[in-house]
């Protein structure tokens, strides 16, 4: 064992056919790259990644004047959820992502993706293998 036990892809999870999110927020997180997302909430103890758009942006600058929870919370809460992820507005609310956004590509099955991860991985094992 090379130590990894998991993976997280959610967000690469988004960009499937499968996953019943709007379509403009599949090709925002396959348009945008790996600096175009912000690390966000560490004052507030609740760190996580966010796409970079107006509300992650006013949040910064609430984190940056040391505002409290009380402030952030509007522009992070889930009550932006119908907005983003039903009708496709990308530039509202807190739109999670993970830190490799800029590997995904293309919207797919999950049955294409998984496939695709397993072929990846049998080609970097025999990559590796021929090393030692």
């Amino acid at each position: 064992c090379l130590g990894a036990e998991g993976i997280m892809m959610a967000t690469r999870f988004i960009c499937t056919k499968e996953c019943d999110v709007h379509p403009n927020v599949k090709q925002e997180i396959i348009r945008r790259q790996e600096n175009e997302t912000v690390l966000y909430g560490n004052t507030i103890g609740l760190q996580g990644r966010a796409l970079l758009n107006d509300s992650i942006r006013k949040v910064l600058e609430i984190e940056e004047r040391k505002g409290g929870l009380q402030e952030i919370l509007p522009h992070i809460a889930g009550t932006w959820g119908p907005e983003i992820w039903e009708k496709g507005n990308t530039n509202v609310g807190l739109i999670p992502v993970g830190q490799s956004i800029g590997l995904i590509h293309d919207v797919v099955s999950c049955k294409e993706l998984i496939e695709r991860i397993v072929r990846e991985a049998e080609e970097i094992i025999n990559r590796v293998k021929g090393k030692f």
